[in-house]
């Protein structure tokens, strides 16, 4: 009779967490990102210059006004105090996002254009690339979960990363805060035509990494059978606990890596990895991504991972 009563609860509060994060989702409105198209279909629909003008300067924008897209924003009978408002507006923010990146460098010779995890191999600069944590698997049934808790445990796909490092490399973070792309949810860069990363970033607060101290060094586990002839292919590591109706999203302490950094730049930083790194596989994690949202039902956040030999 407990053991019934147990399973009905548990999924009574799955089933509440489903309908939690559907609400949160569709209960939101798609952010409305106004491009070249958009203001022509104002224009062709007869709206007054004063409306569009107020719309403009209400809304995240993203023109096109070079020549050729100011060419066709005349054709199809844009006025001319709606052309320049889109030249202004759209000017400040290229403005704004050149004078972030012109003071992003090395600390010597080198400018980094982009944000992202870099090292240095080579005497070139690679970017690290984004993996997506692919799955989640619960370690332990209902009863455990009720009465001690489960752990979660964010797996990725593949038995090694791309990229080998050694604990000497040189590593640097480059943050562009205008961009947000190290801290997007679901593995992208920010795209205003997303509609769900979009909402999910509005459900995370919209925050913008521009610290290294955002990120968690964690030491994957490579997934190994008892079975000599079976080859697991994922890496894996804690991120959250669920006991009861309570939930601990963080990072198994056993998984995460102290790290030291330094700031060489305005929003660029280089990484201190510890000198008694072991050889293993690795990853950075934004903090904000793993505990913001319920990993244990959405598991597409992406990762920069990395081998260390």
């Amino acid at each position: 009779m407990i053991l019934v009563e147990n399973l009905i609860y548990m999924k009574k509060y799955i089933l509440l967490s489903l309908v939690l994060v559907s609400f949160c989702a569709f209960s939101q409105t798609k952010p409305d990102t106004l491009r070249n198209e958009t203001i022509i279909k104002f224009t062709q629909s007869k709206f007054a210059d004063n409306v569009i003008i107020n719309k403009i300067n209400t809304s995240p924008i993203k023109f096109d006004v070079s020549t050729d897209g100011l060419i066709s924003l005349k054709k199809n009978n844009v006025s001319d105090p709606v052309i320049n408002l889109m030249i202004e507006k759209q000017s400040k923010i290229d403005q704004a996002k050149s004078l972030s990146t012109n003071n992003n460098s090395d600390g010597n010779n080198f400018t980094f254009k982009k944000s992202g995890i870099y090292f240095l191999k080579d005497k070139k600069y690679t970017p690290l690339d984004p993996t997506l944590v692919t799955s989640s698997n619960s370690k332990g049934g209902i009863l455990r979960s009720i009465y001690f808790g489960n752990k979660i445990m964010s797996q990725i796909e593949g038995n090694e990363a791309n990229y080998t490092l050694n604990k000497e490399s040189e590593i640097y973070f480059n943050f562009i805060p205008m961009e947000k792309d190290l801290n997007s949810s679901h593995g992208q860069t920010v795209n205003d035509d997303d509609y769900f990363g979009s909402i999910m970033r509005s459900w995370q607060g919209n925050s913008v990494a521009i610290s290294p101290n955002e990120f968690k060094l964690v030491k994957l586990k490579v997934q190994k059978s008892i079975f000599p002839f079976i080859k697991k292919n994922k890496r894996e590591y804690q991120s959250g606990n669920i006991k009861g109706m309570k939930s601990d999203l963080s990072i198994g302490d056993k998984y995460i890596v102290n790290f030291k950094y330094e700031k060489v730049s305005e929003y660029t930083f280089k990484i201190k990895l510890p000198s008694d790194l072991q050889t293993g596989q690795y990853c950075f994690v934004y903090l904000g991504n793993n505990g913001k949202n319920m990993a244990y039902i959405n598991n597409s956040n992406k990762v920069f991972d990395f081998g260390i030999e």
